[in-house]
């Protein structure tokens, strides 16, 4: 079982990841899978959780 802070780190880094630009892992950037689009809700609780999560940011991106 993960610690609460691993669990934060996997579910923080995941949103990047699946971005298609330089940074994240789809054609655009590291090409390791197909384009992925992000809805719309997704990247607006991802931006509310930035702050609070912030710290555990560190290892994602």
């Amino acid at each position: 079982m993960w610690s609460k802070e691993r669990f934060y780190e996997l579910l923080m880094g995941e949103i990047w990841r699946l971005r298609d630009d330089e940074k994240g892992y789809g054609p655009q950037g590291k090409n390791y899978f197909g384009h992925v689009d992000i809805p719309y809700q997704v990247e607006f609780s991802y931006e509310l959780l930035m702050e609070p999560l912030k710290k555990y940011l560190g290892r994602c991106g």
